[in-house]
């Protein structure tokens, strides 16, 4: 069913008698007059080339050849990119062909190399030191500063991919949690009515003023191992009050006589099971992000952001082109204001944001498109009215499938943004921020 009404509306569109076309392919030139014979190279001159012309009375198709189309920054359209009801502004692979906008950079052979400085050795285990490798990031990436003491999603940093796949952060433990022993502070700063687990302090330390960060005791022995590198960072993430709030923060110290661990600042409502306050329940699950040590299965990386520095475990042979690092942090295609703009049969992948974007406008169309390997959400609709998200498939994503945001809800009688979501393809979300990230969110 997808299949045959991506094609009803191709076909709808391509016979349109009165149209403008132009051509895009990896081996054309901007300098080229967009023809078929001879294309333009990339969508940004299709996009001067359209504003160009009077397309008053005219459909504009904007075809692109199969191929790979790696994007420094994202493809934007405004106001004047759009089209009319009767004339729309059509984006579209070109006769089926496989057409891929990257948000990665390709990491080549030379940039892979041994580690050969002796600290670093002597943080990874013995038997993985000729197995893991090194790649400088100080010279070419943007998002590889330190996480933020907490945060509740991927910390915004780089993603990394090897043959179209995404390769997992490093994580202890490898499967399941730690759990916290018993919690000796809460912390969160936040005063409750007729309870005083806000408060609650070891013995001691009873004057302490909020808000605080969390204490607690840790069981994982494991833990001790870390000490040595608290100065470069150290984060765990958890679940560490309620099922629906999982945030990462940074590690503050380590206590290994009290087996106690610190954070660096307060979780939202302290630490502890909500249920069983103050000590909690002893079940609260958490675990180790992002840290060389843990870099122990085929396939895992960190950064160290100190020296910035991606350590990479491959779970196979990396061949050219296959290794990329993706680095651009917002949508990678972005409709603002834009109305009557369609998008057709093109793949979005490798970014660290959201894969498409519509803000505002009237009357888009993404039809037949993938969008997959993005941090954040595949398609996201945020105002505006009459936008139609029809036949796509969105996997592999670290959000949401689709979010839509719209409508006047507080005028009467209410104004409904009309728009559509059908018959799209959502699968393997939320890889990434773990709670209310939904297939299809609508608020």
């Amino acid at each position: 069913m997808k299949k045959i009404i991506v094609i009803i509306l191709l076909i709808a569109s391509y016979a349109v008698l009165s149209a403008q076309t132009f051509y895009v392919s990896t081996s054309g030139n901007d300098n080229n007059a967009g023809t078929i014979e001879k294309p333009f190279a990339t969508l940004e001159k299709a996009k001067t080339a359209v504003k160009a012309i009077d397309h008053s009375d005219k459909t504009v198709m904007i075809f692109i050849r199969g191929g790979i189309y790696s994007l420094e920054k994202p493809f934007k359209l405004t106001k004047e990119d759009g089209g009319t009801a009767q004339f729309p502004i059509i984006y579209a692979a070109y006769n089926n062909e496989k057409v891929i906008l990257r948000g990665s950079k390709i990491i080549e052979p030379a940039d892979i190399r041994i580690i050969s400085d002796k600290n670093t050795l002597n943080r990874i285990e013995p038997i993985l030191r000729n197995k893991i490798v090194e790649i400088d990031l100080a010279l070419k990436f943007q998002n590889i500063k330190a996480y933020p003491d907490k945060f509740n999603d991927d910390g915004g940093i780089v993603e990394l991919f090897l043959e179209n796949e995404r390769m997992p952060l490093s994580r202890y433990p490898n499967v399941g949690d730690m759990t916290m022993k018993k919690v000796l502070i809460n912390g969160g700063g936040q005063e409750v009515k007729n309870a005083d687990w806000a408060n609650f302090y070891a013995a001691g330390q009873k004057d302490a003023a909020p808000p605080r960060p969390g204490v607690f005791e840790y069981r994982d022995k494991h833990t001790s191992h870390w000490v040595k590198v608290l100065d470069r960072g150290i984060w765990i993430k958890g679940f560490w009050r309620i099922p629906w709030q999982n945030e990462a923060v940074r590690i503050a110290k380590i206590d290994t006589l009290a087996q106690t661990i610190t954070l660096s600042v307060p979780v939202a409502g302290g630490i502890g099971n909500k249920y069983t306050r103050p000590e909690g329940n002893g079940k609260e699950p958490y675990w180790v992000m992002n840290l060389l040590e843990e870099v122990d299965l085929p396939g895992e990386w960190a950064i160290d952001f100190k020296d910035k520095k991606l350590y990479f475990y491959p779970p196979k042979k990396i061949s050219k082109g296959s290794l990329r690092i993706a680095d651009i942090n917002s949508s990678l295609i972005q409709l603002y204001n834009t109305t009557n703009v369609q998008l057709k049969g093109i793949t979005v992948e490798e970014n660290i944001s959201n894969g498409i974007q519509i803000n505002y406008g009237e009357n888009n169309l993404i039809a037949g498109c993938t969008v997959r390997n993005v941090a954040k959400t595949g398609i996201i609709v945020d105002g505006g009215k009459n936008h139609t998200i029809l036949s796509n498939d969105l996997y592999n994503l670290g959000g949401s499938g689709v979010w839509l945001r719209g409508g006047d809800e507080n005028s009467v009688p209410r104004v409904a943004a009309n728009f559509k979501v059908v018959n799209n393809h959502i699968y393997k979300f939320s890889q990434l921020t773990r709670i209310y990230e939904a297939g299809i969110n609508a608020g």
